[in-house]
Order: C-alpha cells, then sequence, then structure tokens
C-alpha cells in the first residue's frame, strides 16, 4: 500500500523529519508522495548525443530499440556504454566551425589576387609558432583561452608536436605534467629512462605520458600484453574505468617482472599510467586538432585583415563576447574597423587600406 511505499523505500521519509510530519500530517499528501514515488527513477525526456552516430553491418532497427524524434532522427534507446559493449561501433563526427574559418578566409585570400589551396593550408612553419608565442590567439580553434594562453607561455612550442602535445596536456589526467614538460623541454633537463625500448616510447613527450597511445605501447612493452589486453588496458583508463584498472594492476606488475623490469620500476610506470585515469587525448584527436590550430595561426600570421573578416563573420555582433576580444585584439595589431559607409560597406566585412 501507499504507506508501506514509502516506509520501506523512500529515504526523505525516514531521515527528514519536518517531510515525515508532512506526510503523516494528511492522507492526500500520503497519496502524492506514494504516487511520485512509484514515477521517481524512470526517464523522465529523451536525449540526443549532438554527434554520436551508431554503425552496425545490420540495419539498427533489426536490432536494437530505437524511436524517431520530430526531425525524422533515429535514436537507439540504449546508452553508448551498452552499445560498444553489444558490439556496436559509436563515432563522434564533430562539425567544427573553424573549418568554415579556414574556408572563407581562403576564400578572401584568393578574391584579393592571392592564391592558395583551402585544402593544403601550411601548418608547420616559423611565423606559427612565432603568432602563437606572442599569444595572439584569439579565434585560433583550441587555443584562445585564457588557461591555454597560460600553458603556451610556459611550455614556448618551437614545432607541431609541442602544439599537438599541449593540447593533449591541458586535460584533467595529464594537466599536472604541464610544468615538468616546460622545464625539460626548455632547460635540456637530462631524462632517465627505465630502459631503451621505454625511451623509444617516451622521448617524444620528454618522458611524460601524454597520448592514450603510449599506455597501450608501454602495456604491450613492459608487461607482454597482447594487443587486445593493451587496448582493454587503455579503455580502461580513457573511459575512466578505476575498477577494472586496478584489477589489472597485479597483471601489468607480475607480467613487467617477468620481462625483466623491476618491481620498482613496473610501479613507478604504472602510477604514472594510473595517474592518467582522470582523462587523456589519443594522439590521432590531438594532432588532428593541432593541425587545424596551426593552420588558422599561419593564416592570421600572413593575412591577418582576411582572417579577421571571417573571424568576425562567424560570431554574433549582438551577443557574442568575444566579438568585443577580437576587436580589441585587432586595434592591438594596428587594424581597425572603421564607420559604416553608405558608399563602400557591404553586406560583410571589407578591407580597407589597413583597416576593415
Amino acid at each position: 500500500d501507499a504507506e508501506t511505499n514509502i516506509l520501506m523505500s523512500d529515504l526523505s521519509y525516514k531521515k527528514i523529519k519536518e517531510f515525515r510530519q508532512l506526510v503523516d500530517s494528511d492522507k492526500y499528501f500520503l497519496e502524492i508522495v506514494s504516487l511520485a514515488y512509484k514515477i521517481e527513477f524512470l526517464p523522465r525526456q529523451n536525449g540526443m548525443h549532438a554527434s554520436g552516430y551508431i554503425l552496425n553491418k545490420d540495419p539498427l532497427d533489426n536490432c536494437l530499440p530505437i524511436i524517431c524524434d520530430f526531425n525524422g532522427n533515429y535514436i537507439s534507446q540504449y546508452e553508448f556504454i551498452y552499445l560498444e559493449e553489444q558490439g556496436f561501433l559509436k563515432m563522434d563526427l564533430l562539425g567544427i566551425r573553424n573549418l568554415s574559418i579556414i574556408s572563407s578566409t581562403c576564400d578572401l585570400i584568393n578574391k584579393n589576387g592571392k592564391i592558395i589551396d583551402k585544402f593544403n593550408v601550411p601548418y608547420d612553419e616559423k611565423c606559427v609558432y612565432d603568432l602563437l608565442n606572442s599569444l595572439s590567439t584569439m579565434g585560433i580553434f583550441q587555443l584562445e583561452s585564457s588557461g591555454i594562453r597560460n600553458v603556451i607561455k610556459n611550455v614556448k612550442p618551437t614545432c607541431f608536436n609541442d602544439i599537438s602535445a599541449l593540447i593533449a596536456l591541458y586535460r584533467p589526467g595529464p594537466m599536472p605534467n604541464i610544468d615538468l614538460y616546460a622545464k625539460r623541454k626548455n632547460n635540456n633537463i637530462k631524462i632517465e629512462y627505465i630502459s631503451k625500448d621505454v625511451e623509444k616510447i617516451l622521448s617524444p613527450t620528454y618522458g611524460i605520458i601524454v597520448y592514450q597511445e603510449q599506455i597501450s605501447q608501454l602495456a604491450e612493452l613492459m608487461a607482454g600484453f597482447s594487443k587486445i589486453d593493451a587496448d582493454s588496458f587503455r579503455q580502461a583508463i580513457s573511459k575512466k574505468k578505476g575498477d577494472v584498472l586496478h584489477s589489472l594492476k597485479e597483471s601489468f606488475i607480475k607480467g613487467s617482472i617477468s620481462k625483466g623490469y623491476s618491481k620498482e620500476d613496473a610501479l613507478k610506470i604504472f602510477d604514472s599510467i594510473d595517474k592518467f585515469e582522470a582523462y587523456g587525448f589519443n594522439k590521432p584527436h590531438s594532432v588532428a586538432y593541432a593541425k587545424f590550430a596551426c593552420q588558422m595561426a599561419y593564416l592570421k600570421a600572413k593575412y591577418p585583415k582576411e582572417f579577421y573578416i571571417s573571424l568576425l563573420d562567424n560570431v554574433s555582433i549582438n551577443n557574442d563576447t568575444k566579438f568585443i576580444d577580437y576587436l580589441f585584439e585587432m586595434k592591438k595589431s594596428g587594424i581597425n574597423i572603421n564607420l559604416p559607409s553608405i558608399n563602400k560597406s557591404e553586406k560583410s566585412f571589407i578591407i580597407e587600406g589597413n583597416n576593415l
């Protein structure tokens, strides 16, 4: 009955005196709370991942419970964790506004008589690192926040690998290693590796675990894990499966000892991996982000006016506070916005001398 439902199951009724007195004071309240409890743990709404797609060799409506939203999208009623456990492939296809900025900037450059291929914008050039180290990163993909600018100031990137690494480092898992990465990079600190093979894996990132792939490689190399087990090991970390990860600790230590590593070295490497549990990037993800960022930096360094036009056209003048930030940076670099002209102005910003 209603009273039993509350007494047996509702913690609020058991633990909150005022609530219990209210419910007990009137049968109406008793009935309301009892009915509310019956629906309390049911899903309250449908949700759809903004960019998640499910792939399978057979039509999904033959093997999954599917609903259809008002826009005609098919949506799985299983969450991705359960989908992956059953063998479905879930991929995130991200729509990145910055690709439109790169494209429109190149169109403006070509319109003004210079030729640049939007599909092959340079990204590993000295002007890229000069611009980033000047901290003029407003509008640059992944690199415009005040936090990441502090990382750039600390790391002082001089090559493409630095950009990829700092994008990966600026995540909850590896973030505590940013200062160490910067010191080892800029002060040429000698790094001691436990073996030549481990050095091959970690030397590109100055002895610091930065990418998920390095974890799989270490598990294969040190503990003798198969590629499947090493990838399960990586997933335990990247998916924040702390219980699974710690259950693998003993296997990792035993495997490393059997391969000739000391228990002390095995624990040291495992502890480094364990700290990565909070969150870490895979390298292809970070490299792709770094490429976009460096392409934008190249266009900004070489063609600042065309770049700022594309940037300003992609933000809201009325609502986006970034618009003001962009104007402020433009003025610092000597580019101003002229007042509208009934004779010259067009729908978009245009170049007039050194101004827009």
